[in-house]
C-alpha cells in the first residue's frame, strides 16, 4: 500500500509538535532538559554511526538533522516516491551529506542487500504495512552490532482511538475555553484509506515487533494519547500559543496526557526507543516462520476486505469497534 499520488506529506498542518511548549516538553522526557536536543542525547549516550539508513526518508530533513549534529557520516534513504528522493539527494548534495537515495517500497525491499550502523525510524515504521518482514530484514542487514533508533507513533492503528481514550479526549476537550476547543472530530477510517491507507497502518504493532528482533536498551513515553489529537489543527490555541492564556491551558492538557499515560509506552501514543540487535534474534526458525504466516493471514484479510483491519461505526459521539484480526 501506499498513498494517493496527490497526497503530500508536507502539507500546512497543526500538530502537537509544532507548539513550542510541547516539543520543549518532549525534549525534556528524552533528556531531562527542557528543549533538549533528542539526537545530543543519541550522540552523548551511544555515539556517532558511520553510515545510517533511514527509512521513508521523504525530502531528507532528519538526516540532515542528524549530519549537522555530527551523528553520521554518510546516509542511505529510502522512500516510494521519485520526487521525494530526488528532492533529499539534491539537498543532501549542498549540504555534503554523503550517501545514497534509493527509491524503494519498504513492504518489498531486501535490506539485506545495504550497509549500514543504524536504523533511523522517524516516524516511518507506523507507515509499513509489512512491518515483521521489513523490520527483520533491516535487523540482518545491521548484524550483532547494529542499533535502531525510533522515535515515532505508536498509537492505535489508523488512529482508531477506544471508547476510553476518546472519552478522556473529549473530556478535556470540554473543559477548555471554547475558542481553545479546536475540532475535535473522531478519524474517519474510509478518508483515511481513500487517501493514504498506510497512516498508522500497523503503528501499535512496533514496539512487540521490533522486540522481537532487537534488545530494547531505552524507552522513553513521550505521551500523546490526550494532547495528540486536542492540539491536531487548534488553531485558536495554536494563534494563542505564546500568550499567557494560552500557554496556561496547553499545560493543563499536557497535564492530563501526562496522567493518562501514566509513563505506560502502552498508553502513549508516542515512544522514543533505543534498540540493539539480539544475538539469537533468527535462531528460531519455526518461529520466525510463524511470524511470517501470522503477515501474510493478517494482509490477505485487509485485501479481501477492502484494506480494513477493523471496521469502526460511529454514531452520537461512541464508537463501536469490529476487530477481524485479534493479532490488531
Amino acid at each position: 500500500m501506499k498513498p494517493n499520488e496527490d497526497f503530500n506529506y508536507y502539507r500546512p498542518t497543526i500538530y502537537w509538535n509544532d507548539f513550542d511548549d510541547v516539543t520543549g516538553w518532549l525534549g525534556a522526557k528524552i533528556t531531562g532538559q527542557i528543549h533538549g536536543n533528542w539526537r545530543l542525547h543519541v550522540k552523548g549516550r551511544y555515539g556517532a554511526g558511520r553510515r545510517a539508513l533511514f527509512v521513508h526518508c521523504g525530502n531528507g530533513w532528519v538526516e540532515r538533522d542528524f549530519f549537522a549534529d555530527g551523528l553520521i557520516d554518510e546516509v542511505i534513504g529510502t522512500d516510494v516516491s521519485p520526487r521525494l528522493i530526488e528532492e533529499a539527494r539534491s539537498k543532501a548534495a549542498d549540504v555534503g551529506l554523503p550517501g545514497k537515495y534509493l527509491v524503494a517500497d519498504t513492504n518489498a525491499f531486501d535490506f539485506t542487500k545495504l550497509d549500514a550502523d543504524w536504523v533511523v525510524n522517524h516516524a516511518a515504521f507506523h507507515h509499513i504495512t509489512y512491518i515483521d518482514r521489513a523490520v527483520r530484514s533491516m535487523a540482518r542487514m545491521l548484524g550483532p552490532n547494529g542499533m535502531l533508533i525510533s522515535y515515532d507513533y505508536t498509537g492505535p492503528h489508523r488512529n482508531q482511538y477506544s471508547a476510553d481514550n476518546w472519552g478522556a479526549m473529549c473530556a478535556i476537550r470540554a473543559m477548555l475555553p471554547t475558542e481553545f476547543q479546536g475540532d475535535l472530530r473522531y478519524p474517519h477510517l474510509d478518508t483515511m484509506i481513500a487517501t493514504d491507507p498506510t497512516e498508522a497502518v500497523h503503528s501499535e504493532l512496533i514496539l512487540d515487533v521490533c522486540a522481537r528482533y532487537f534488545d530494547i536498551v531505552e524507552i522513553v513515553p513521550l505521551g500523546g494519547a490526550i494532547a495528540y489529537q486536542i492540539l491536531y489543527q487548534n488553531r485558536g490555541l495554536f494563534d494563542a500559543r505564546d500568550k499567557a492564556e494560552g500557554r496556561e491551558w496547553l499545560r493543563r492538557i499536557m497535564d492530563a496526557d501526562e496522567a493518562y499515560t501514566a509513563g505506560d509506552p502502552r498508553r502513549s501514543f508516542f515512544n522514543f526507543f533505543v534498540g540493539r540487535v539480539k544475538p539469537d534474534a533468527f535462531s528460531n526458525t519455526a518461529q520466525l516462520e510463524a511470524w511470517t504466516h501470522q503477515e501474510n493471514e493478517r494482509e490477505s484479510l485487509a485485501v479481501a476486505n477492502q484494506g480494513r483491519y477493523a471496521a469502526a461505526v460511529q454514531f452520537d459521539g461512541w464508537v463501536a469497534f469490529f476487530v477481524d484480526d485479534p493479532s490488531i
